[in-house]
């Protein structure tokens, strides 16, 4: 039985370094297209990778922790612990998207006040440029 508990512990070790070494794999090549580019999607993809790079982490530590066998202070084990990862990662996912919400409604509601087509043509020039509905500056028409 305790063999068939390390060969589990094993599996899920390799599971999680690999998933490790893929996310930071892509956090790299993401940042570095990303900042060649200048894509802003990319780069924010990239920090999610970093992200996943991190949670991944505390979770190979909680499977290795969780392996030990119980002690004086923990005398039915270190299971629990996978379990305040898991808690860990839902509180990360859980902010992430409430960060995101925070900061979409401001931008939807500035882009719908501020949407506006000022151009200046007193002196023969446009030096004003206007938001269309989809948040990109482009120049007056003429």
């Amino acid at each position: 039985m305790d063999q068939q508990n390390n060969l589990q512990t094993e599996k899920k070790i390799g599971a999680i370094s690999l998933s490790i070494a893929t996310a930071f794999f892509l956090t790299i090549f993401k940042l570095s297209i990303g900042f060649v580019s200048g894509s802003l999607g990319l780069i924010a993809s990239a920090i999610d990778s970093l992200m996943d790079v991190l949670v991944s982490s505390v979770n190979l530590i909680a499977v290795k922790e969780a392996d030990k066998p119980a002690d004086r202070e923990h005398l039915y084990g270190h299971g629990k612990i996978e379990s305040l990862a898991g808690l860990f990662q839902s509180l990360i996912i859980s902010l992430s998207g409430l960060y995101l919400i925070i900061e979409s409604l401001p931008l939807d509601i500035r882009l719908r006040t501020f949407a506006f087509s000022h151009c200046d043509r007193r002196h023969g020039h446009f030096n004003d440029f206007h938001l269309s509905s989809r948040a990109s500056l482009k120049a007056c028409p003429p």
